[in-house]
C-alpha cells in the first residue's frame, strides 16, 4: 500500500513539473533610459522580460539579472499591442511597474520596491508631476 501511494505521489509531483515550465511569458524591448527594477538601477538597453508565477526575471547582456516579485490582475485591452509600463516619478526615478502581452490570461503588475515606496513618500515626488511611460515590446522565446 505504502509502495503504490509512494508510486502515485511521485507520478503527480513528475506530471506538475514540466506543467510548471510551460507558464514562462516572455517580452523584450529596447528601453531608451535607465530605471529599476525593483531596487537595482538597470541603465538603458535591450532588456528580456520573464514572466513566471509571480516572479519576474529581467534580463540583459551586459547587466547581471533582477528578480521581482508580482501580483497578477485581470488583463485588460486583448487589442493593445505588448508593452511594459514604467512609472516616472523624476528623471532619475524611473521604475518598472507592469507588463502586459494580450495573449496572457492575466497581467503581472509589480509590487513596488523598498525604494520606490521610499521615493513616493518623500518630498520630491510631491514637487514633480507623476507619469507613466509605455514601452512596445516584442514577444521572445
Amino acid at each position: 500500500m505504502k509502495r503504490h501511494l509512494a508510486c502515485a505521489v511521485c507520478l503527480i509531483i513528475l506530471s506538475v513539473l514540466p506543467a510548471s515550465a510551460q507558464f514562462t511569458r516572455q517580452l523584450t524591448a529596447d528601453i531608451p533610459f535607465g530605471f529599476y527594477a525593483g531596487d537595482k538601477w538597470l541603465a538603458a538597453g535591450e532588456y528580456k522580460f520573464l514572466v513566471n508565477d509571480n516572479v519576474v526575471t529581467v534580463q540583459s547582456p551586459e547587466q547581471p539579472e533582477a528578480l521581482l516579485f508580482a501580483r497578477h490582475s485581470a488583463n485588460g485591452d486583448k487589442n493593445s499591442a505588448p508593452s511594459i509600463t514604467f512609472t516616472k516619478y523624476s528623471n532619475d526615478r524611473i521604475f518598472l511597474a507592469r507588463l502586459y502581452n494580450p495573449a496572457w490570461s492575466v497581467t503581472p503588475d509589480l509590487v513596488k520596491s523598498k525604494r520606490e515606496r521610499e521615493v513616493v513618500s518623500s518630498r520630491v515626488v510631491c514637487r514633480n508631476r507623476l507619469e507613466t511611460v509605455v514601452i512596445l515590446a516584442r514577444l521572445s522565446r
